[in-house]
């Protein structure tokens, strides 16, 4: 089931046209099955941070930028007591973050942020990858088995997993969905009422002037930049987020080759970094 959640923010002078959220929260990791949060059809971040079962939080400010994580002295962070603090799991400031289920330290932060963390016209989703026990959580920490309850409704105590969504300050935005389809749920809502421009990991933009071929690949991945995006490195990952390959050697001026000949068949994630410090990221598959 693919759900529309239109929301009526009551939030004035704001005449930009809106964005769309769409969050696709699985099951299970596999070749096929991979969560991801997109803003307008780009890819703001993606994979899992490990496979414990946790908490993915993305908080969205007045302009529509996600919120990142520290990395490298990033005066651009937030520390939000979450587990992929400092590039705990990534090596690069991530979109999302993470709060396992069995860490009471982490449900305590997690807790905080949603109650005090997160500033009114703030957007936010939370969404719990792979599985979400109600009981076990609010046995650890019943402050935020009470919160979730009070925000999004009673149907997250039976939920195997969820996906919920709301803007900080209208509780008639609070909404949440725990129906699942063929091992996922799909999500999807307006927001940002006032956004120009969102901050997303694969910026349409210098996908003019990078490209990765071909896709679908089998032994060799190509990627051409242009002198205007000065390609810097490339590091293959899996669906985990984990690096399978990297390479920072230019085989010509323009192009960059990664040996793909010894990874199985599967969906990666090309990440690339570039001269201004904003990777771009282009899923892939090998046949």
């Amino acid at each position: 089931m693919y759900k529309i959640v239109v929301l009526f923010l009551f939030l004035t002078g704001f005449t930009h046209s809106q964005s769309t959220l769409q969050v696709r929260c699985k099951q299970l990791i596999s070749s096929n099955l991979f969560n991801e949060i997109k803003l307008d059809n780009n890819i703001i971040e993606y994979a899992l941070c490990g496979s414990q079962p946790a908490f993915y939080v993305a908080v969205f400010d007045t302009s529509c930028t996600a919120w990142q994580t520290c990395f490298a002295g990033n005066a651009n962070c937030k520390n939000l007591g979450n587990y992929n603090f400092e590039g705990n799991f990534r090596q690069r400031p991530e979109y999302y973050f993470a709060f396992h289920q069995n860490s009471l330290q982490n449900l305590e932060s997690l807790d905080s942020l949603i109650n005090v963390g997160i500033p009114d016209d703030h957007a936010f989703v939370i969404y719990t990858p792979l599985s979400f026990d109600f009981a076990a959580v609010n046995a650890l920490h019943p402050g935020l088995g009470s919160t979730l309850t009070t925000y999004f409704g009673n149907q997250l105590v039976n939920a195997q997993m969820f996906v919920a969504f709301g803007v900080k300050g209208y509780p008639s935005s609070y909404v949440s969905d725990t129906t699942i389809v063929n091992q996922e749920i799909v999500f999807s809502s307006t927001i940002c009422p006032n956004s120009v421009q969102t901050a997303s990991i694969e910026n349409i933009e210098p996908m003019n002037n990078v490209s990765v071929s071909p896709n679908p690949f089998s032994n060799v991945i190509t990627i051409t930049q242009s002198t205007k995006v000065n390609v810097k490195g490339v590091h293959l990952k899996n669906m985990l987020g984990e690096e399978i390959l990297s390479t920072y050697e230019f085989e010509k001026e323009d192009k960059l080759l990664m040996n793909t000949s010894d990874i199985p068949a599967g969906i990666y994630f090309v990440e690339i970094l570039t001269s201004d410090e904003n990777p771009i990221v282009i899923k892939v598959m090998k046949m």
